[in-house]
Parts: structure tokens; C-alpha cells; sequence
């Protein structure tokens, strides 16, 4: 059976339910705003916000079960008279977070460039970032058929940290941008220099030597 959403006539709708729709629409846009602002913010392009709801879109339709998971009830919800807890109130204010691999996900795309950025970091064309590409001189992935480039594979001052696309190459089958963002972005137990631990990307730019990195990565599993 299917529901009407349409109401029968304009003269159906109430003032209340004018304001209350107007009210919903601006609820559903604030974070789309905040998203766009966000990016203005931090420097970034117009490419990450598309990126991001490109991604948003394919976790909820795969899944949409267990995408999220609930925070712990608070510890001070109201109790009632007999001593029990309010159930419905401390569920009101609890906030759904994303599950960890859900999150990597997201936090791969935000930790990557276009190539418009890529280009401006390196402080070359669009046409050479496509070459360098091809060449495997430039990791990416894809995102509705759009490069990213992870920004864990470039140095300052318009630098790429060695053999990149080595390093990926070497990775254990089945893994995902977002497990090679892991991995190259945390502190790694066997990367210690100068009394610390040091994540694969940071011993990359130090000028240490990357098959230590070929190495680390190849045995491991997400």
C-alpha cells in the first residue's frame, strides 16, 4: 500500500503545518551549509563537498543498519518515582556516532586533494597531475569517477613523498583507501626515531628509508 504524501488542496494546509514544513526544510539544509561553510573555512574546493555527499550516499544505501551506533545512555538521566530511569527522555538526547570504518571512509575523502588542489600544491598544471597520474608517480582513488589524492603522499614545499604508488601496490588485498589512510597516518609500534613513534607518512617525509614501509605494510590486514 502506498501513502499520499500530496495534500488533497491548498486549502487543507494550516498555518501550523506551512511553518512546521518550513521549519523541516530548514532543518534539512542547515547541514548542507555548515558542510559548504566548513569547506570555505579550511581552504578547500568545491570537489570535496561533491566527494563527500557522493560517499554519504553509498554508506546509507549500503548500510543503512549499522552506519551508525548509539552513544552510552548518560548517567544522568532523570529518574522517575519508583526509582527506574527515564528511558525516553535520556534517549532524546543521545547522538548517533559513525561506526570506526564508517568513518575512516569519511575521513579518507577529507584527507585527500582533487586534482585542482593537487595541481596548486604542486604548483603545476591539471595536465601534468593527469600524466603523473598515469605514470603511478601520484596515488589516487576514485570517487564517482573523480581523482583524489590522499594527502598523506605529499611533502612541503610542493613535494611527493617517495614511490607512492609502491607503497599501495603493496598493500594487502581487498583494502580500501580508508585502510591505507589508516595505516600511513598512525603512529606505526615498529617506526621509532629519536625516542618516538612515528606514523608511515611522517617517516617518509623524514627522508627514511620506504622499503621499511613496503615492508610494515605488506603482511598486514585491515
Amino acid at each position: 500500500m502506498t501513502t499520499n504524501m500530496q495534500p488533497e488542496s491548498n486549502e487543507s494546509l494550516s498555518a501550523s503545518d506551512v511553518l512546521s514544513r518550513a521549519e523541516a526544510v530548514d532543518h534539512l539544509i542547515e547541514p548542507f551549509n555548515l558542510l559548504v561553510e566548513a569547506a570555505v573555512a579550511t581552504h578547500r574546493d568545491w570537489k570535496l563537498v561533491a566527494a563527500l555527499l557522493e560517499v554519504t550516499v553509498e554508506l546509507l544505501s549500503k548500510h543503512p543498519v549499522d552506519l551508525f551506533q548509539p552513544t552510552e545512555q548518560p548517567q544522568d538521566a532523570l529518574p522517575r518515582r519508583d526509582g527506574s530511569r527515564d528511558s525516553e527522555g535520556a534517549s532524546a538526547s543521545q547522538k548517533q556516532r559513525l561506526n570506526q570504518p564508517y568513518r575512516d571512509r569519511i575521513e579518507a575523502v577529507i584527507d585527500s586533494w582533487s586534482d585542482d588542489e593537487t595541481a596548486w600544491h604542486l604548483r603545476v598544471g591539471l595536465r601534468q597531475i593527469r600524466r603523473r597520474a598515469q605514470r603511478g608517480e601520484l596515488y589516487y582513488f576514485e570517487i564517482a569517477r573523480k581523482r583524489r589524492f590522499p594527502i598523506w603522499q605529499f611533502n612541503d614545499p610542493c613535494g611527493v613523498l617517495p614511490r607512492p604508488s609502491d607503497i599501495a601496490r603493496s598493500a594487502p588485498r581487498g583494502w580500501r583507501p580508508e585502510h591505507l589512510y589508516r595505516f600511513m597516518t598512525a603512529p606505526h609500534p615498529d617506526l621509532e626515531f629519536d625516542d618516538r613513534l612515528l606514523s608511515p607518512s611522517q617517516w617518509l617525509r623524514l627522508g627514511l628509508p620506504s622499503e621499511r614501509i613496503t615492508f610494515l605494510i605488506g603482511p598486514r590486514r585491515p
